[in-house]
């Protein structure tokens, strides 16, 4: 998190800003604390005291303390560049556009900084500095406060994501690039999706194909490559949809595509990541659904709240209910689905209607709207228009040559879909306590800690609780042996 302090330079101002709280403050010190594997973001912004500076840049150095150091390449600068009235899509900081961006600043030029503790790094509390520099303002060393904890946060996150990336989508916004440079750009897409903790979906190769509406011919070959890669960046949903299939295939070879699924999805032990999404076909959601548990009961069923009136008496074929949040109020369905499967939120925004992800947002409540989603039980996040194509109004990602960029939203939903780690992890000592009396005496912190969260649905001072909660986890892996 980004701690207190001040600063004011005669010439130019430094605010910083975090996503645990609202408003920039003038600083002179960052503080920040993470987990091992976690990444940390915040804001810089430098603005001219009077007259307009020129040449703004920033340098930064290691990290480091007695023990142990993180080196400067785990600290990624980008600048903030503006959409229309919006400042949200980050640039690469020695890109062309950047460096214009810097040349001359009138009124204020933001900077998007994110620093990654690697798995290995030794905890402690390591400092550093960085260097505000200027062409005629002189420069300011800031210091960098990192307080690393000793527990690491897994490969695979708990929160299922599904950000829709559909090959097709990615064409139609690289329409002139080679077949094979065309796959070089889905892969950074990919692995650029994988570092942000969420996993792509519709970008992986289709195992089959249907001839004639009744004839399934499977060939797993590029599915299995792709599916291999992005399992090790993390990804944790395999979602097929039934709106990508023929609407007018045979139900007989519907029946045969879904369990030749499952059998090598089981196989390949990846059933875990299976779900099935009820879609556009000439059969009724009912009947899909009926089908699916027939011949593929080991593929999860997933279906809109908004069908739910159509699956009324028959809540038992449906594994996981999405609740659009531009269409319902997640309250009032939460209590209805309890019970009845996994809840995932689709949090896009649609039909001019803002969701809990929107850049009218402040940084502070993008982020707060994980802690509520883990407060009400949401086991998953859905965003089917993360690109910037003619249905989205609220891209996370924009084109850039031949690869991705980045906004600082998406920035702010790792750091959120991390916190929901955090409390996950922290759910796990609740539900599988040690035997020892330290043991269970951190276990009733854990549960108390949790039951304030919950009760408050989130709304608790975020920098505070995440330090509440990785002061419990701490004690936890120090007080549980290593595996040998």
């Amino acid at each position: 998190m980004v701690g207190r302090g001040g600063f004011h330079r005669i010439g130019f101002i430094v605010r910083a800003k975090s996503s645990l709280r609202k408003g920039h403050s003038v600083r002179r010190t960052i503080f920040l604390s993470s987990a091992k594997n976690e990444y940390e973001s915040f804001e810089i912004v430098v603005a001219p005291d009077s007259t307009p500076i020129n040449g703004v840049g920033l340098e930064f150095g290691d990290l480091v303390n007695k023990r142990a150091r993180i080196g400067k390449e785990k600290i990624w600068c980008h600048v903030v560049g503006g959409i229309g009235s919006q400042s949200d899509v980050l640039f690469p900081y020695n890109s062309f556009w950047s460096i214009m961006a810097r040349q001359r600043v009138a009124t204020a030029q933001s900077f998007w900084v994110t620093v990654y503790v690697p798995d290995d790094a030794k905890s402690g509390n390591y400092r550093g500095k960085f260097l505000v520099t200027t062409k005629n303002a002189g420069s300011v060393n800031i210091v960098l406060s990192l307080r690393v904890w000793d527990f690491r946060l897994p490969a695979r996150m708990h929160l299922k994501t599904h950000f829709m990336m559909k090959r097709r989508e990615l064409k139609d916004l690289y329409p002139d690039l080679p077949d094979g440079r065309f796959e070089e750009t889905i892969f950074r897409y990919r692995a650029n999706l994988a570092e942000h903790r969420m996993s792509g979906q519709g970008n992986i190769a289709i195992p089959f194909r249907i001839v004639g509406g009744k004839r399934v011919l499977f060939d797993f070959r590029k599915f299995d490559g792709d599916m291999n890669i992005l399992t090790k960046l993390g990804l944790n949903v395999y979602c097929l949809h039934l709106s990508d299939i023929d609407p007018h295939i045979d139900p007989s070879a519907l029946s045969n595509l879904l369990s030749g699924l499952q059998r090598h999805l089981k196989r390949k032990r990846w059933l875990d990541l299976a779900y099935l999404h009820m879609g556009n076909n000439h059969l009724t959601i009912k009947s899909q659904a009926e089908m699916a548990k027939r011949a593929s009961p080991g593929i999860r069923v997933v279906a809109e709240a908004s069908d739910s009136r159509e699956l009324i008496g028959q809540e038992s074929l449906v594994d996981t209910w999405i609740i659009d949040c531009c269409r319902h109020r997640p309250k009032n369905l939460i209590g209805i689905l309890r019970g009845r499967g996994e809840v995932w939120l689709d949090g896009a925004c649609k039909d001019g209607r803002h969701g809990p992800l929107c850049w009218s947002r402040e940084y502070v409540e993008i982020r707060r709207a994980f802690w509520r989603m883990w407060s009400m039980d949401m086991r998953g996040l859905v965003y089917d228009l993360a690109l910037p194509t003619t249905r989205s109004k609220e891209p996370l990602i924009y084109t850039w040559e031949e690869g991705a960029l980045n906004s600082v939203r998406l920035e702010i939903i790792r750091d959120g879909i991390e916190d929901y780690e955090y409390l996950s992890l922290l759910e796990e000592i609740v539900d599988d306590p040690k035997g020892t009396e330290s043991m269970i005496r951190i276990g009733r912190r854990a549960e108390k800690l949790l039951r304030d969260i919950r009760a408050k649905c989130g709304h608790v001072n975020l920098g505070q609780a995440r330090g509440e909660i990785a002061a419990i986890l701490e004690a936890y892996s120090a007080g549980v042996p290593s595996e040998s």
